[in-house]
């Protein structure tokens, strides 16, 4: 059996993606797929990889745009590639959290090492639950409410 190259405090930050489409999917169905996975992002995936990634924010830039067509493709909504982590690249909460005030990311896609396949996805509030978990130390409850005050001020 592999051995997991993941520290089990970032597991926690890791979790399971809401709602996935492929970039052919319409707009509609793609909001569709959000509102019923109650998320607030659909990741677009070709062949389990990343390809995109459209967020309530990107929904309202779009609604504000007058450019909605509900019929055409999310690929044409969708802002170019998402940011993603390699799984070898993640040493724990604190790195994810400082590459995605870094790139000023809401969401991090989480990837296989050499394939780049889907693993999971780390959100602010995911990020948040793994910094102020129970096993968490004194330095990491720190580091999780400077994360909190980030997410205010971004709000």
């Amino acid at each position: 059996m592999q051995a997991d190259p993941l520290p089990s405090h970032t597991h926690i930050a890791i979790e399971p993606v809401a709602a996935i489409v492929s970039p052919e999917v319409s707009i509609e169905a793609a909001i569709a797929q959000m509102s019923d996975a109650q998320s607030s992002y659909v990741l677009i995936t070709q062949q389990q990889r990343p390809v995109g990634i459209f967020t309530e924010q990107d929904l309202v830039k779009l609604i504000a745009s007058t450019q909605i067509i509900a019929d055409q493709p999310i690929s044409t909504a969708m802002p170019p590639t998402p940011k993603t982590v390699q799984a070898a690249d993640v040493e724990d909460a604190f790195s994810l959290y400082h590459q995605m005030q870094r790139h000023q990311l809401r969401y991090l896609p989480v990837v296989a090492n050499e394939s780049e396949q889907l693993i999971g996805i780390v959100t602010h509030n995911s990020l948040l639950k793994a910094l102020t978990s129970a096993k968490a130390s004194p330095q990491a409850k720190q580091q999780a409410n400077q994360t909190n005050s980030f997410n205010h001020s971004r709000a």
